[in-house]
């Protein structure tokens, strides 16, 4: 992860303050700058509308409410990080990818002030985690994980598994938490076959991030069966955007889709293979 801005999806609802909190508690950790990103965008449910504050001035006006709120965010004790603002405009999926290639990742809420009833997930939140160019993190705002819960990792055979084990490792590591491997397999499969190639996606990672105690869970259910499980007991899930079993074409998977909607943890989609765009350096050789 390089030292790019974490960019925070802001519109002033409950759910975009939980992600706010995540992301100034994550830039903390990582010692990065975090950005609260508006968008004005014309076909908003409530376009105009900041929490409870209403826009008026159009962009100018949405700026000084941003920029406020920026500095309320940064005296509220996070010390040495930069918190800026910034006003984007046009479709708010559609704003916060073209932002994301420039972005270390993108964090939102599971619902902003346009979303409905019924909906774990927005459809805007889903579309940037299927598009974004760098990690995505989906904060769950009305659940409290506790700091001290392990970060889980979905590994599969697909290329991205070892992307998302490399931010894994990564977000326990920062995090002073041990890390669950948790792979979906058949019950008739051999155990130690699977642990094998649950070794080999971790080839290298573990000692690099020796203080990482890792715990390996071969489940024999489906993926999304097991993962949803699996986040009962985590703070964190993190996903490819795309396993194995993923359509070319398709930017975010079946699987990812149902973490995201079904998690009852915040989710982080990342994307990419050796090469491709959202890959680590690292990865690419």
């Amino acid at each position: 992860m390089d030292d790019s801005p974490i960019i925070v999806a802001f519109d002033g609802s409950a759910r975009a303050e939980a992600a706010m909190q995540w992301a100034l508690d994550e830039g903390a950790r990582r010692r990065l700058p975090v950005c609260l990103a508006h968008v004005l965008d014309p076909q908003a449910r409530l376009p105009g509308l900041i929490g409870a504050r209403r826009v008026t001035n159009g962009h100018s006006g949405a700026e000084s409410i941003m920029r406020k709120r920026a500095v309320e965010a940064y005296d509220w004790g996070r010390l040495g990080i930069d918190v800026t603002s910034e006003v984007l405009d046009g479709l708010v999926a559609r704003a916060l990818c073209q932002r994301s290639a420039a972005a270390s990742m993108i964090v939102l809420g599971d619902r902003g002030l346009g979303g409905f009833a019924g909906l774990r997930v927005g459809s805007v939140s889903l579309e940037v985690a299927a598009h974004a160019a760098c990690p995505v993190v989906v904060v769950r705002g009305e659940l409290h994980a506790s700091n001290r819960q392990p970060v889980a990792v979905g590994v599969d055979d697909a290329p991205e598994a070892k992307l998302a084990i490399r931010y894994a490792f990564e977000e326990a590591a920062s995090r002073g938490v041990g890390l669950v491997v948790v792979r979906a397999c058949g019950a008739t499969v051999d155990r130690a076959d699977e642990q094998r190639l649950v070794a080999e996606a971790m080839k290298g990672r573990q000692g690099r991030y020796p203080s990482v105690d890792v715990t390996t869970r071969l489940m024999p259910i489906t993926a999304p069966h097991a993962l949803t499980l699996a986040s009962h007991e985590a703070q964190l899930m993190v996903v490819g955007s795309r396993g194995c079993g993923g359509l070319a074409g398709l930017p975010l998977g079946a699987v990812s889709q149902q973490v995201l909607q079904h998690a009852l943890c915040s989710v982080m989609v990342v994307r990419g293979a050796p090469g491709l765009v959202g890959t680590p350096a690292d990865l690419r050789s």
